[in-house]
Order: C-alpha cells, then structure tokens, then sequence
C-alpha cells in the first residue's frame, strides 16, 4: 500500500522589505488563488518547508507582520480541509545585525580567514561570546517561530538557534527533517559567497550524535538550509559532501537565498547523486543593471512512497505578468521540462537501508553468518577434519613483501596504526598511491605481525565494481571459489589476504560500503589466520570507517632517514642543501629515491641532478593502476566543458608543481572560471591536496593575512601521470601565462613587476614564489635546448633580473637556488656579462645563508668573468660581501685586503667607503677600542644617511652591552626607523630575547607580532644562529603565558627545521623538555585539526627516537 506526501516549498518572503505593500496584497491574492487551484492535482498540503528570509531585517514588528500574513494563508489552508505543518529555519535576513565595532563581530567577520578562531568556535561554543551574540541576532526569529499559532512538529532543537530536527508521521510515512543555519555568520552586508559555515557538529546535535543511524530508518529524509553549498567556505564544503550530505543519505537538500528556481542532481557516475532544490523568491525585489527585476513563486509537491520505489511529483510555480497590465498571474514555470499535467514527475528507486541490512546480518564478528558464497554446501565448511590444502593453494597468486632497511625507520605512526588496527580489527585499509611502497610499507610490518611471506595472497580488484564481482574475481584469478578458497587457507598460519587496487564502486555510498563490509568480517570470522588488507587510492568515508591508513609522500626528515638508512648512502647526500635538491626532485616517492640513488654509481651528484631535471618523465602506462586511469579519463574522456576545465586546472598545477592559490588560479584562467566546487572534487579524487600556511602563535594578528592561505596543489605521483598528458604547445601557454601572472606583461622585454615574497609590515598579495624559480629555470632551459639565441637571452635576461629582484627584497633562500641553477646554464653560453651577474647574485645570497667558503668562491668568479665590465660601485659592492664572508670565516686579513680595495676606488663618506672602515675595525679592533671606532662610525653612516648600515653598526654596538635599557633603546631605535627587514628581524629577536630572559617577559603586541613573522622568515631562509634565539624567545613566552597549544606547533616547526639542517641536537633539548615539564599540559590540549597535526608530529619522534611511551 502507498504512503503520500504533499507539500509547498517557501523562500525569501523578505517581509517588510521597502514598497512591499504596493505589491504585496495582489501577489498575495494570486498566491492563495493558485494554491486553492493546485489542491485538484496535488491534494491537500501536509507540510510547509519555509527555508529562510521570512523577514527583511529581523525587526520584531517585522515577524508581528509575517504571522498576520501567514495567519491568512493557514485560513485558506482550513477552507481546503488541512492544516499543515510549518518547519521554517532562518536566512540571511531574518536576524538583527550587530554593531560592527563589538570586538566579537570583528572576530567572527575574519572566521574563514582564522583557522584558531573556527576551532575555538566549534569546540565549545555555548560557552564562548560567539554564542552570546549570534543568540541575541536570532532572538527575535526564534521567539517567533516559538510562540506563532500555527501548526508545528515537535522539534529538537540543536547547537546554533535556528538548528531543529524532526520526525513526522504522514499517512503512514516516516518523514524526517534536519535544518540547519548557515546564515550565523552574516553579520554584515559583505560579500559571503564561498565564505560561510556548516558543520557535522550541527547535525549531530539534532540527531543524537549518529545522524546515519537518525536518517536510515525514515521513507523520506530531507535537509533544509537556507544557503546551498555554493555559498560555504572550502572546509565547510568538505564536511558538507562528507559528513552533513554525502550521497546517500537524504532523499533532498532544500533551500532558497538565490531567488531563482533551480533542481539539480550531481554526482559521480555510477554513485548515489546529492539532489538539491532552490525555491524562488516568494517575494523578490531586486535591480538588475539598475531596472527592478521582480522574482515571485514556489514550489509544490508530493511524495508517493511504496515498497519498491517513490515517485516525485514537483509542480514549479512562478509569476507571470500579465501584457498590457501591472498585474501577475502564479502559473506553472514552463522554463522547467513540465509534463502534460504541468508537473515533473521522477521515480527513484528504493534501496535497502543499514538498519534492514543490519537486521538481515545480525551477528557478531565472531559469529557473523557468511554472505551466500560461504554458505555453498559444495564448500564443505563444516568439516571437522582438516587437510592440507598446500598443493591446491599453489596457484593462487601471492604477494612477496620484501623488508628493507630503509623502510624500516619511516612512516612509524602508520606503522603503529597499521598494526594496531590489524591487531584489534583483523583488517585495514591501506589508501595510498602510484609509487608510494604499498608493497615495502606491508614488508615492513610483516615481522611484527608474526607473518610469513609464503602464504600472503593478493587479489586484483580494479575490476571489481559489485559485491558479485568480488566472487567473480576469485574464481577467475585463483581457479577456485571463494567458498573453497576460505576453507583452504583456514589451514594456514598467519598471513595475509590482500584486496589490491580496490575499486571506489565497492565503497562509495553506505549501502555497497556495508555489502563490502559484511564480506571482510565474513572472511575475518571465519577464517582464524586471516588478516585482511584493502588497498585502494580514495579513503572510504570517515563515518563509515575509522580503520584506515593512509601512505603520503616522504617529508624532508623522513628523507633524510630514509637515505641514512639506504645501503647506498653516501654522508654529502643528506647534506642540508643536497637534501633540499633531493626533496624536490623526488617528490617523496621512496621509488625515486632509490632510482637516484642507484645512478649515483655512474654519475656525479651534480650531474645526475642536471640529468633528471632535463628529462620529460617517461610513464609506462602499464605501471599506472587502473583506478587512476579511470579517475583521469573521468575528465579526459569527455566532451563536458566544467570537466574538460577541471583536466586544465590539473595540468596547470602539474607544471605550477609547487601550488597555487584560489585566488591566482582564477587570474591564471580569467576566461574560463574555476570553483570551489571543482577543486573540492578533485581533492575527493585524490587528484588535488590542500595545504594551508600556519602561523606558530595564533594569539597574534598577521597585518598581511598570509598565514592562512591554502595552497592547491597536486601530488607528485599524480602529476608524473598528468605529466605525459600535456602536449609541448600547452607546457609553453602554461609557462608563458605563468610569467604574465608573476611577472607581468612586460616580462618578454626582462621587466619583472614587484614581487614580495615576504613583507614584514605592508600588505602584500601572496605569490607561490617557488612556482617563479619554476618558470624562469624552465623558459632558459628550453631556450637552451632549442639553439634559440634570441629565446636564450630573452629568457636570461628575464631569470637575471629576477634573482637581482628576490636578493633586493633578502628571499637569500631562494635567490641561491634560482640562482645556482641559472649560473649553471648560462656558464656554457657566451653571455658573459649576464654570467657574471647572476654569479654576484649567488654569491651574495651564498654568504646570507651562510655558506661562506662557496660565497667566496662565486664572488671571486664574477669578478673573474666581467672584471673590466664593473662600475666600481658593482665590484666594490661584490667586495664587502667577500669581506663580510671573511669575517665570518676569521680570515681577517683576507678581509682587510677587501677592504683595501674598495677604499682605492671609493671616497671616504660614501657608503662604501664607511663599510670599508667598519669591515678593517672589525678585523684590527677590540673592546673599548673597537666599540669607540664603531661608534664614530655609526654617526658617519647616520650623517650621509646609509641606514642599513647605520643599523647594523647599532646592533653590533648593542650586542657589547650589559645593561638591558642600553640594549633596549637601541634594538627600540633600529625598529623604529625599519631601513632594512633583516636587521629589523635582528633586532625584534634580541630585544625578545632579552625581554624573556633577563626582563619581565612581557613582549608588547607589535614586538610580538614581528617576532612571530620573523619566525616564519628565518624558518623559510634557513639562519641557524638567528632562528635558534627566535625559537628560544617564542619558546619562553609560550610556557610564560601558558600557550602549550602554540608550544607543540612551534616544536613541530622548529624540529623539522633542526632535523633537515643537521642539529638533531637542538631538538633534543626541546623534545626532553616536553616530556620532563609539560606532557601533561600537551596531553591536556584540545582536539583541532592543527593541534593533532603536532600531536602526532611529537608521537612520531617519540617512536623515531625510540621513546616507548606514547601519548594517551
């Protein structure tokens, strides 16, 4: 027998909205006319959804207004013999703004632009001022809705007002209804598009906390929101598509705020679709190029529910105005593909929910009663005597994992999960990737697990898309049922059976994801030695299973491990700057790694280095799995314009290979849009991965908002692929649009615009400026290989004046590895003079970085190269940088002799002249002696007005001094006048340093906001002596203040920092710390993505570093 549903669908009334009441009493009468016309065909209205903008502006006399109006409609409900229930959930318009200037709002109008904030947000929020305020917007809207005399279910409210939760008995169906409020944060009249937030903790607490147990035993589930998912921020939409409506669970997602009407389906092929319904206006007043453009209607509905299917009958409703009248008349919207009977109408299936699944297998694991195959009378299952199955198993394919050393020391924490969830579970997951060592990860912990090689068996699965499939493929592949195959290894001692290459389509959607499920713990049940292994590229959902592991590429350190632990190590390979160029080069992937590190037998570092950045890597098609392939021929193999867009984005970051933002990526593609949306897929796909920059302190503001940035990028697996795909012609429009965004228009003629990678105090868009060394090494190279002299020197000119342009603005980091690879292509051309520049820009960048031998050396060759082609300021400037290298390195004399030589050819109130001067004081002086020379030196530089170096005499002044007031002033002075950043960044470091130390550990906000900037440049820049005293600053002032959050990430960041630049030492103060002093406070810290990102970071050393106690 069939069960129905009838109902309307109301959005955006706007009530009280200016000059509403000129046209609101006829829109009115036409309303109620054409629902008293509809009842013929639909029957009589069970239920109203109102999905927001019930008012204009949240007034109270605004909602005393909206009840007489929809008192007025419940009356011509009653003359149709119904009452209908009313489920309404706030809009945008239907809460009272606040003042803007409340710190709160000032707070909450940044909240997608402040990770802290959304964690603080969600994690308590009842008890936080946020709460407070967003309950006095809504004040008036939830009074409302409490106390109007209609018709309402009874509701659960939940975590945000406006939150409501429902079940609704309807002729026998079950109806079940979530709204949630996306409007929260729109407390100003900004622009909130792709910006505001939903989230799984919303639904949870309408529904008990287990929103797909709630939903499942219903006919219809619907959600209801007033914003669709276009209008929520990138993380917001993640949980939206994972954890609030993943397809699958509700049957519908309602809303309005657009005005227009609008029905859409979207999915992946072969999966259960989201389905989402966009009411019109109700009421619509807007001005389109300045001309009113009036939008009224709705949607009506039913839903006819028996034991197979549902049918959908949906009657769009829009006003028309009449010709020659000012009068509108509500008929049907025939811009929809209506039937005959003015209607849409859609069958859908019914499939089977988890609850009727449940009860069709309930039992434990160790007694779950095995799907159909299991119980063939054929396979004997029951016999007590057992055999050997030896012979009969041999050909069956097996898996040979083989251990290696270097394996054994990386991926610990994966490791341990690894082997807790075999242990606990009797199976996991293994998400990982091409070329990630699925095969040498499971090696590895084959010995803990007490599992012999012989016996793992491996069954191909990139076919497999249904659960019949799955016997399918075991007859196919082992020559044997899977009854008998069960029976056989039931024999056996502990192994493994491995589900290789697992195809999405078994585990997309809770239904096939419970068919899978219920074979795994079939197969655990009864058979007692079995571990299983699911290996597969896209994780299933969360909320499906937690059992799950996931292999990434290597890190920097666990490189470095990785190549110490190698049987072909060599000790220059893990060299800070060697390991930096391996790093990139290999992405990672352990099979790249060894690659290199085998080849090193037949060529120098060097040149393999040359070798492997020259070469377009080659990809045998075979190699790749077919999950990829089919993931890639999904926007490949199409003539769809929004995928076709989507194969382009990947192609541009497969060359963009370091990233890029949102914000670029659209200017990089004006003409062909991107959207959340699209990356938001992609990242589903495994095929994009989202990386976002951190600041160390959260407490602190960031003037330029560049610490919460997320980089797009795709993995380096991903990209070799992608790699083979893209033709020369399109390498070539990429690189070229690349220097148009980065460089600007006139790049060709070697112009390059202002480029700040990194800007203490101004506001500055941020550029991926790796993506720029990227570019301009790979234009030269390829000029180079072409034999084009014209191209060659155009782009050597462009690559020139780019490294001089990141050394002026002190990126040294950079500015060396540009330039390194730069000097080294244009050494084998006749540009000598271009040569000879780029080789002062090494040189210089060089000694800022520390390397002061080979400093020396480059210096000492562009002065070789162009020595007659040098102004005297070029080789003067050349000379105080071999001076100062000099210095650092002892050798004074070397440096007085610079010194000399710039005194010959510059006067002694010139700049150079006074660094001269200073260089020879340093080099010949001491104590009181040195400090009066530096003190007269200081005032010469202060005369003619060389700040720079004015400021670098003061700290060295300051750096002689016992009293901190005297150290105090100075460090003040030099941050005050800010000539020069990096000698700011010396002196806000000091300055901190000495607060902490020796002081009353109280830094004000703007030293503590440099100091926390600082700390990101000295990290980036690798200036060992200045970070360690910025780390120990930030370190102090977090146990002062009690910040163990901000503690554990600083740790995180400096001990990758140590462990990469060699001084694992360092670390290990810091790391006995943690655990002598403040275990408990780390332990104590709250749940937060960020925070278990250092949690885990700190329970991978304590496994590395072979601490066994590991945190609860």
């Amino acid at each position: 027998m069939s069960k129905r549903i009838n109902w309307l669908h109301l959005s955006d009334l706007h009530y009280g909205q200016k000059n509403q009441n000129i046209l609101l009493p006829r829109l009115k009468k036409e309303l109620f006319k054409d629902i008293a016309l509809l009842k013929d065909d639909l029957g009589k209205v069970d239920i109203v959804f109102f999905t927001g903008d019930l008012t204009f502006s949240g007034k109270k006399e605004e909602y005393d207004s909206l009840s007489v109006f929809l008192k007025e409609l419940w009356s011509v409900f009653d003359q149709l013999g119904t009452q209908p229930l009313l489920v309404a959930i706030p809009g945008n318009h239907d809460l009272q703004r606040p003042e803007l200037r409340d710190p709160v709002v000032k707070v909450l109008r940044r909240y997608n632009q402040d990770q802290e904030t959304q964690e603080e947000f969600w994690n308590d929020l009842v008890s936080t001022d946020y709460y407070k305020l967003i309950q006095n917007c809504f004040g008036n809207f939830t009074n409302w809705y409490n106390e109007i005399a209609l018709p309402k279910p009874t509701l659960t409210t939940g975590l945000i007002p406006g939150d409501v939760a429902t079940t609704i008995k309807i002729d026998g169906a079950s109806l079940k209804i979530v709204g949630l409020n996306t409007a929260f944060l729109e407390l100003a009249s900004d622009d909130y598009l792709g910006k505001l937030a939903i989230h799984p903790l919303q639904l949870q607490a309408v529904t008990g906390a287990d929103p797909l147990t709630w939903i499942e035993d219903s006919d219809i589930s619907l959600l209801l929101t007033h914003h669709d998912s276009k209008w929520y921020d990138p993380s917001s939409t993640a949980y939206y598509e994972a954890d609030i409506y993943p397809p699958g669970t509700f049957f519908n997602h309602l809303c309005g705020h657009l005005h227009e009407p609008s029905m859409t389906e979207y999915g992946l092929i072969g999966s259960p679709k989201r389905r989402l319904q966009l009411a019109p206006s109700l009421f619509g007043l807007e001005k389109v190029n300045n001309v009113e453009s009036r939008i009224h209607g709705y949607i009506a509905g039913s839903y006819t529910i028996n034991e197979t299917e549902i049918t959908e009958q949906i009657y769009p409703r829009i006003a028309v105005k009449m010709r020659g009248t000012e009068n509108y008349q509500i008929a049907p919207d025939y811009t929809f593909p209506l039937n005959t009977k003015a209607y849409i109408e859609v069958l859908h299936a019914i499939s089977k929910s988890r609850n009727q699944i449940s009860e069709e297998n309930a039992a434990t694991d160790d007694e779950i009663e095995p799907p159909t195959e299991l119980k063939d009378d054929k396979a004997n299952i029951l016999q007590l005597e057992k055999r050997d199955y030896e012979s009969d198993l041999e050909q069956v394919p097996r898996a040979i994992y083989t251990k290696l050393p270097q394996h054994q020391k990386i991926r610990l924490i994966e490791q341990e999960d690894f082997v807790n969830s075999i242990l606990n579970n009797r199976y996991c997951w293994l998400i990982t990737d091409w070329s990630l060592a699925e095969e040498e990860f499971i090696g590895t912990v084959c010995e803990r697990l007490n599992v012999e090689n012989k016996n793992n068996f491996i069954i191909n699965c990139e076919d497999v898309v249904s659960e019949d499939d799955i016997f399918d493929a075991f007859k196919t592949q082992t020559g044997i049922n899977f009854t008998e195959f069960c029976d056989m290894i039931n024999t056996l001692d502990s192994h493994f059976l491995v589900f290789n290459q697992v195809h999405v389509s078994l585990y997309r959607n809770l239904a096939s994801f419970r068919k899978l499920e219920r074979i795994i713990k079939s197969i655990t049940a009864f058979c007692h030695n079995t571990y299983v292994i699911l290996i597969a590229r896209q994780a299933p959902n969360i909320s499906y299973d937690k059992n799950v592991v996931k292999l990434t590429p290597l890190d920097g350190p666990q490189i470095k491990t990785y190549i110490v632990s190698h049987p072909n190590s060599e000790d220059y390979l893990t060299i800070p700057e060697n390991l930096d160029k391996l790093t990139h080069l290999s992405g990672g992937l352990p099979y790249k790694i060894d690659r290199f590190m085998n080849n090193l037998k037949y060529a120098s570092f060097q040149e393999l280095l040359e070798i492997e950045r020259g070469k377009s890597e080659g990809v045998d098609i075979d190699t790749i799995p077919k999950a990829l392939q089919e993931t890639l021929s999904y926007f490949s193999e199409t003539t769809n314009k929004l995928k076709l867009r989507s194969l382009k984005l990947l192609k541009i970051l497969t060359i963009l290979s370091y990233g890029e933002t949102y914000h670029n990526l659209k200017r990089f593609i004006s003409n062909e849009p991107i959207s959340i949306d699209q990356i938001a897929e992609l990242e589903g796909m495994s095929l994009v991965e989202v990386t976002t920059k951190n600041r160390v302190l959260n407490h602190v503001d960031d003037p330029n908002d560049n610490y919460h940035i997320k980089l797009f990028r795709v993995p380096k697996q991903v990209r070799d692929v992608i790699n083979s795909m893209i033709t020369e012609n399109e390498k070539d429009e990429i690189l070229k649009n690349g220097c148009n965004l980065y460089f600007g228009n006139k790049w060709r003629e070697g112009s390059i615009k202002s480029i700040q990678s990194f800007n203490l105090k101004s506001p500055t868009r941020f550029l991926n400026i790796d993506n720029c060394q990227l570019i301009v090494r790979s234009l030269l190279f390829e000029a180079i290989n072409n034999e084009s002299e014209l191209e060659i020197e155009r782009s050597a000119i462009l690559a020139v004046n780019y490294c001089e342009h990141i050394l002026k603005i002190k990126d040294y980091k950079n500015a060396q590895t540009t330039a390194e690879e730069i000097y080294n292509l244009l050494k084998n051309t006749s540009l000598y003079s271009l040569t000879a520049n780029i080789a002062k820009v090494l040189g210089k960048a060089l000694r800022m970085s520390g390397n002061r031998e080979r400093a020396v050396q480059v210096l000492q060759e562009a002065i070789d190269t162009e020595e007659h082609q040098f102004s005297n300021v070029e080789k003067n400037s050349i000379l105080t940088d071999q001076a100062y290298a000099y210095l650092q390195m002892n050798n004074n004399d070397k440096a007085i002799e610079c010194a000399k030589q710039i005194e010959k050819t510059s006067s002694p109130a010139s700049g150079h002249g006074v660094t001269a001067k200073y260089i020879i004081a340093q080099a010949t002086l001491s104590g009181e002696e040195l400090l009066s020379k530096l003190r007269t030196l200081e005032r010469a530089a202060n005369k003619a007005h060389y700040n720079v170096l004015a400021n670098n005499i003061s700290i060295n002044i300051a750096d002689t001094f016992s009293d901190q007031e005297d150290r105090n002033r100075r460090f003040t002075k030099v941050l005050t006048d800010s000539a020069d950043e990096y000698n700011t960044i010396r002196a806000v470091v000091n300055k901190a340093l000495d607060t902490m130390e020796k002081g009353n550990g109280e830094i004000n906000h703007e030293d503590l906001q440099l100091l926390n900037m600082s700390y990101s440049y000295l990290y980036s820049q690798r200036m060992v002596s200045l970070f360690d005293n910025c780390h120990k600053a930030l370190w102090l002032f977090c146990i002062k203040n009690k910040f163990f959050p901000e503690l554990l990430n600083l740790f995180r960041y400096s001990s990758f920092f140590w462990r990469i630049s060699d001084q694992e030492h360092k670390e290990k103060i810091y790391f006995d710390s943690i655990l002598a002093k403040y275990e408990d406070d780390v332990k104590s810290i709250a749940a937060s993505q960020q925070n278990q990102l250092s949690i885990s970071y700190l329970t991978r050393r304590k496994l590395e570093l072979g601490t066994s106690k590991l945190l609860s």
